[in-house]
């Protein structure tokens, strides 16, 4: 029994020495969370706007980035060479009305050769005057003339000096005549006539005649002059370039057509052709062979495709340029060497033109400059909480160019934050296509004025240097370009409440 209250005792006294707490103190521990601030790939199509002047092309095994401009797109009808063309008038025939019956045949105008013709519209008005005291009876007779099959005639009485007038319309007025270079119009006059003394005058004329098809020889006429454009919406950001950069292997495309479901189609002259650069109050000729003019072009079996590369132009010099606007001007002469031809008002003649330019560029040294606000976002106000903090930043060059970059974090202001130079080794050539990228590490230690900073920042800036080796060319995929990737780590110390 002692030896339990001894026990007893000694654990009593033993408790006495151990002092208790009066507050429960809670854990604390680190915590990393990484911010992403950017994520940014440029590359020629980043510059294109949505790449829309872009298509990637299988050259080889490889894909590769190709500029196209859109297709300049002129279309027109041949209605003014078809126009007018039968407008004419025969004046103040006068003849014997004695004879009772002759015929008369009336050039056409500009030698003019018709095997057969359908007009479209227009008139024809005749006008006879009658010269003798004689009441006489006539028929004008144009067989060359047909209306709905039948032969067009005027009939009529007419008395001593009256004059008449006849008017027809020349729809679906179809004409072939005898004589293809002729009107062979045919009068009968039936009267009580005396002598030679009695006379008529008759007078005839054509208006506004348009020729709905012809076969035949209708002389050499320019339509309206070919005038189009077309804008090219680059990025503003691509002004660095100019003058910068050396486009290699660029063509220029001219297909032009007449359009006819008839296979004598008329020849078609495309003359004192010129395409010019436009950029703000600069222009830029394209020139052949040195020549601002394009030489003339022939369409002789309805179709024509011409190119324009670096041995006969400057296109690689014309669109390295990179103008904002191209225009296209010249002169459209149907039928130039006056021969046989079958045309239509259904017929038109198209020129179209494109630029295609595979990117194969020769760079000297351009610059980009990039603002973009960062991704940190509602993250900026808890930094000031942080214990520490490193920025990171990853950045892989794809290109075979050497690249200057400076970054900066910036505050709204545009004060510096932040900023760190760094020089990129270029890509390592593999082939004419391919590249084996090289990466660069960036890591800044910040301290707590840093994050108080980058808490009230916006903005991250990036300038990059490209830096070219002046005449060598290379080839670019739509996969090679400049990755940089940059994020906050940072280290926040937690404590349990």
């Amino acid at each position: 029994m002692i030896k339990y209250l001894y026990l007893i005792l000694l654990i009593l006294i033993l408790n006495s020495c151990v002092e208790i707490p009066n507050e429960l103190v809670m854990p604390e521990w680190d915590v990393e969370v990484n911010l992403p601030i950017t994520d940014r790939f440029y590359n020629i199509d980043s510059l294109l706007k949505d790449s829309e002047y872009g298509q990637i092309e299988k050259i080889g095994n490889y894909y590769i980035y190709s500029f196209y401009s859109d297709t300049l797109r002129y279309v027109n009808g041949i209605s003014s060479f078809l126009e007018n063309k039968l407008d004419f008038e025969f004046i103040n025939y006068s003849f014997p009305l004695s004879s009772g019956s002759i015929t008369i045949n009336i050039p056409l105008p500009d030698s003019i050769y018709i095997e057969s013709l359908k007009f479209l519209s227009g008139s024809f008005t005749l006008d006879i005057l009658n010269m003798s005291d004689k009441d006489f009876t006539y028929s004008f007779s144009f067989n060359d003339f047909t209306n709905s099959g039948n032969k067009i005639t005027f009939n009529s009485n007419i008395a001593n000096y009256e004059s008449k007038q006849h008017h027809l319309s020349l729809e679906n007025v179809l004409f072939s005549p005898t004589q293809k270079n002729n009107i062979t119009l045919k009068l009968e006059a039936e009267g009580n006539f005396i002598s030679n003394q009695d006379s008529a005058r008759i007078s005839f004329k054509l208006k506004n005649t348009m020729i709905e098809y012809v076969n035949g020889i209708l002389p050499p006429t320019y339509i309206k002059d070919i005038s189009e454009s077309i804008s090219i919406d680059l990025d503003e950001r691509l002004d660095d370039f100019r003058n910068n950069i050396k486009i290699a292997g660029a063509e220029l495309f001219l297909e032009s057509k007449y359009i006819s479901n008839y296979p004598n189609s008329p020849e078609v002259l495309l003359s004192q052709l010129n395409i010019n650069g436009y950029y703000n109050s600069e222009i830029l000729n394209f020139e052949e062979n040195s020549n601002p003019n394009l030489n003339d072009l022939y369409l002789e079996n309805k179709s024509l495709i011409k190119s324009y590369n670096e041995q006969n132009s400057n296109i690689n010099s014309f669109l390295s340029y990179l103008p904002n606007r191209i225009e296209f001007k010249g002169n459209c002469l149907i039928n130039p060497k006056n021969k046989m031809l079958e045309a239509s008002i259904e017929d038109s003649i198209s020129v179209l033109a494109f630029i295609k330019a595979p990117l194969s560029l020769s760079i000297d040294t351009i610059s980009i400059r990039d603002t973009i606000e960062h991704d940190i976002g509602s993250e900026k106000e808890n930094l000031s909480n942080a214990n520490k903090a490193t920025l990171f930043s990853k950045i892989i060059n794809g290109l075979p160019l050497q690249i200057h970059s400076d970054i900066s974090i910036v505050d709204e202001n545009y004060n510096n934050v932040v900023n760190k130079t760094i020089n990129l080794s270029s890509a390592q050539i593999i082939n004419e296509f391919e590249y084996l990228a090289s990466s660069n590490d960036i890591e800044i230690e910040l301290d707590s004025a840093d994050l108080d900073r980058i808490s009230k920042s916006f903005f991250v800036i990036y300038n990059l240097q490209i830096i070219g080796q002046g005449n060598e060319v290379n080839y670019f995929k739509a996969s090679d370009g400049i990755d940089i990737k940059s994020y906050l780590k940072v280290d926040y110390r937690f404590k349990e409440d």
